[in-house]
């Protein structure tokens, strides 16, 4: 029921059998932000993963201080929720907060994730099962990790939606979800590009604010084409999905040189140019792309998928389902399928070999 940002941390309640059934009832999620010395906290941590470059960031002073923090804030929101709603609680499903993602398909036991968060703690402070370590397995057998949300995207949509569809998530990172189908095996997912990252670093940079509300910003500047352009020459856009990313997977455009209002609607059309490339190279057209995560309250960006994508580019919202909610239900869905013994990921969706358990259950009072 728990997923987060390093804005903060998102829990919602989801009725599920972790199969076809997937019901979020009105009114029973929340959002709790980290507040900025968190944040600073946690981006510290991130900072020694990045210089480490392995597990052993764990022992460092940093990682310990931002597991605090993010296990004690998801311990305050889920609580929150629980006395909020007027229903049992099975289970939680616990993300944790990346700080690395390294896969590695050609040398699996080289590659690793890592989510921080105390499960055990938090199990603990819940007296409730919570299942973590979502991407682990798929790591270790050489498939990405990631993105992990697609089984919860085919659940949604084909409740919901004439198929072929997309679910278009647009958090930092800009993820697809293909579902032509109800079989699983029939999914195609794969990380296509940033989404709000860059744009959400450069406006804290220049003009010390979180974002760009609305992109209004970004309304107003002329592309850079040249810069676009060459973004795309990264080897990571030739390669094959499925694939996964992280915001360092590759150097931010050089824009120094850009007033701010071109420099955001240069990135604007960075993320729109990933997504269209994806949604470009798909088997069979959607009838419609149905958008998540943050970047859907980004008119502008918005506005321009709409332009130049093909099929309708809707929010989520007009399924009946939630686009700020929907990667904290995904890992509520998750959680049943691991308590169910059901595969979290397919070939298709993170090019591990073949159907791949995942999570780990951390019980009250088992340490």
């Amino acid at each position: 029921m728990s997923g987060t940002s390093v804005d903060g941390v998102d829990v919602a309640l989801l009725e599920t059998d972790g199969r076809s059934h997937v019901h979020a009832p009105k009114g029973c999620s929340l959002t709790l932000p980290y507040t900025e010395a968190e944040r600073r906290a946690v981006f510290k941590a991130v900072e020694r993963a990045l210089e480490l470059d392995s597990l052993a960031v764990l022992d460092a002073p940093e990682t310990v201080e931002a597991v605090a923090i993010v296990t004690a804030r998801h311990r305050e929101a889920i609580a929150q929720l629980i006395e909020r709603v007027d229903a049992p609680v099975d289970a939680v499903g616990f993300h944790g907060q990346t700080i690395l993602h390294r896969p590695n398909p050609e040398r699996p036991d080289k590659a690793f994730t890592l989510q921080i968060g105390s499960a055990g703690a938090l199990a603990d402070a819940l007296s409730l099962p919570v299942i973590h370590d979502f991407r682990g397995a798929d790591v270790a057998a050489g498939g990405q990790g990631a993105p992990l949300a697609p089984l919860y995207h085919q659940a949604l949509l084909c409740m919901r939606a004439e198929l072929p569809a997309v679910i278009l998530n647009l958090g930092g990172i800009a993820n697809i979800t293909y579902v032509p189908n109800a079989e699983p095996e029939a999914l195609r997912a794969a990380d296509v590009g940033p989404a709000n990252v860059y744009l959400d670093d450069l406006v804290e940079a220049r003009l010390g604010k979180p974002f760009d509300a609305g992109g209004a910003l970004a309304r107003t500047g002329q592309i850079d084409s040249s810069q676009v352009d060459a973004f795309f020459d990264a080897p990571f856009f030739s390669e094959d999905g499925p694939k996964s990313l992280d915001r360092y997977s590759f150097p931010a455009p050089k824009l120094d040189h850009l007033e701010t209002t071109d420099a955001l609607a240069t990135l604007t059309q960075i993320t729109v140019q990933g997504v269209a490339r994806a949604i470009q190279a798909l088997p069979n057209a959607p009838r419609a792309v149905f958008v998540a995560g943050g970047g859907v309250h980004n008119t502008f960006l918005m506005e321009r998928l709409d332009v130049v994508l093909a099929p309708t580019v809707r929010s989520l919202d007009t399924l009946g389902a939630s686009a700020d909610m929907m990667e904290a239900e995904a890992f509520a869905y998750l959680a049943a399928r691991h308590l169910d013994g059901l595969p979290l990921s397919y070939p298709s969706t993170t090019g591990v070999s073949a159907p791949m358990l995942g999570g780990t259950l951390a019980l009250p009072g088992k340490g």
